[in-house]
């Protein structure tokens, strides 16, 4: 998973407005740098602004992220 996100570092990183007041859920990836820094690698996100990676391996780090940990997404609401 580190080699995906080295290389989603190097995705062009695409946001646009989609709607007001809506909210975020994303995804990020980190690299670890040296003892006490790590940078940041944007995957993409959804609500207000949707931001995209345009690196196939930052859809394909999202994709796991969301699949195996739920991350990424708004919280399912419980309904009785």
């Amino acid at each position: 998973m580190r080699k995906k996100a080295e290389i989603a570092l190097g995705g062009r990183i695409e946001k646009k407005h989609v709607a007001r007041d809506a909210g975020s859920a994303g995804c990020e990836a980190y690299l670890w740098e040296r003892s006490d820094a790590y940078r940041e690698v944007e995957l993409g996100s959804s609500g207000g602004y949707e931001t995209r990676n345009s690196s196939l391996e930052a859809g394909h780090l999202q994709e796991w992220l969301r699949e195996e940990l739920g991350m990424g997404t708004h919280p399912q609401s419980r309904q009785k």
